[in-house]
């Protein structure tokens, strides 16, 4: 039996859900935070070395599904890392760490040192026994223990204490939320190619020895053992750095999450340019990896979609889907399609097991062929016309494909032609009565019933 034509929806479903095989999966997003704009009071700190009114904490955030742990951040001769600003980085000369995980409550307290440029896993201090996770100030439920009154003032020992800026663009002020909660860390840190493992001085954009705008590396990693999750489990969020600065931000990160897949835990490389072939079954590409994000249409129903997008730009989707068949040559080619689907194409001889007679009419070489009565008992009755064949084999197969009986009828043209079978010595079952033209079967099914 010939099958049906695919339904177009379905066919754009698949297509989808193919082309989105290399999509987010487990990392869901990145957020960019603006997490506080320094004032005239923290610009008058000369112990942490200097931050002009202005400038802006950002920090970057792995938003992940719940379950998934964050393993790495990487760059390696395949896909590289690189964290730029139009203007060197702020880190604090006094008290300011290379990595947040090292971060203590007592240094965040001091001048301006929670401001520090840095990276990290997740945790961003230690509270006496309690381990503290970086998360978005909008999610922070448990106050906070640094700005204002928490703050030692400064150089300046301004008695209000420093950090206490209100600006619109950060959310809550540090005074109220400092995006800071507990949190489990099991693993161990461990780290490569980010500071002189030597000397143990750190001359990159987290180290305050030599100003800099920029960090680039295909040869480094920052890793914990056992991974880790955000504080809040059901939201997922894992700090990955802290970056102060007056100029503007760009970064190309790429990670390693671990996740339950195929009932075991397996780690996927989530990358911010295109995934290496040969690792394919292993990385995934995701536009938010690469800041500024590139925007453009995420309507899937539109040509202008594309998975290389972290969000949507107005009026960018143009040009509706149309599905069909754009090749010239088929019998069913469609001038209003602008989406090719070759499955859908019909040529004399291939139509992808669908009746071409249905999808090409002009292919259609009966005009006429029915079949009565049906049930029938001793006699079948066939009425057919035909413009384009001068005679028409007829056969009776059973449900397994074997002939049964065969009969030649003449067909003349312009007229509708009948032709009566006596099937007296068919035995009752199910039967098929068709005709071959041109290659292509023509069936109609009918059932043998006792007398």
């Amino acid at each position: 039996m010939k099958n049906k034509i695919p339904n177009p929806i379905k066919i754009l479903a698949v297509l989808l859900v193919l082309g989105m095989q290399h999509a987010y999966a487990q990392l869901e997003k990145i957020i960019v935070e603006t997490y506080y704009v320094s004032d005239t009071n923290d610009a008058g700190d000369t112990l942490g070395g200097g931050i002009a009114a202005g400038t802006k904490t950002y920090r970057i955030y792995a938003d992940m599904k719940p379950g998934s742990k964050l393993k790495k951040i990487f760059g390696n001769a395949q896909h590289n890392i690189k964290i730029t600003s139009t203007a060197p980085f702020f880190n604090n000369a006094s008290y300011g760490k290379t990595f947040g995980y090292e971060n203590t409550s007592s240094r965040l307290r001091k001048n301006t040192t929670a401001l520090d440029t840095y990276i990290t896993l997740g945790k961003a201090c230690q509270y006496g026994s309690q381990t503290l996770h970086g998360i978005p100030k909008s999610a922070d439920t448990d106050g906070s223990i640094i700005g204002g009154i928490n703050n030692d003032g400064g150089s300046e020992n301004v008695s209000s204490g420093l950090l206490i800026n209100q600006a619109a663009e950060a959310g809550r002020p540090l005074t109220s939320a400092d995006g800071l909660m507990p949190g489990a860390v099991t693993g161990s840190y461990s780290h490569v190619g980010i500071i002189d493992l030597i000397g143990q001085n750190d001359s990159s954009i987290f180290g305050s020895l030599i100003p800099a705008n920029i960090f680039e590396s295909n040869d480094m990693l920052l890793q914990n053992s056992s991974g880790i999750e955000g504080a809040i489990a059901d939201s997922n969020q894992v700090l990955l750095l802290q970056l102060t600065t007056s100029g503007e931000i760009s970064f190309k990160l790429n990670l390693e999450i671990e996740y339950l897949f195929n009932n075991s835990m397996t780690t996927f490389s989530y990358v911010s340019d295109s995934v290496v072939s040969a690792n394919a079954g292993f990385e995934k590409f995701s536009p938010f990896l690469s800041y500024p994000f590139v925007c453009g249409c995420l309507n899937k129903d539109y040509l202008e979609y594309s998975d290389r997008y972290a969000c949507n730009f107005e009026d960018s989707c143009k040009t509706k889907i149309v599905l069909g068949c754009t090749d010239k040559n088929a019998c069913n080619y469609d001038a209003n399609a602008n989406f090719n689907v070759a499955s859908l194409c019909c040529y004399p001889g291939n139509c992808n097991d669908r009746p071409i007679e249905t999808v090409c009419p002009q292919y259609n070489p009966l005009d006429e062929f029915f079949l009565f009565p049906n049930p029938c008992q001793d006699i079948l009755n066939i009425s057919y016309a035909s413009q384009k064949v001068p005679q028409l084999t007829f056969s009776i197969n059973d449900f397994t494909g074997n002939s049964i009986k065969t009969i030649q009828a003449a067909v003349l043209p312009g007229k509708v032609n009948s032709l009566v079978w006596d099937i007296k010595e068919i035995k009752p079952g199910f039967y098929f009565f068709s005709t071959e033209i041109n290659n292509i079967t023509y069936r109609k099914p009918f059932i043998k019933i006792d007398p």
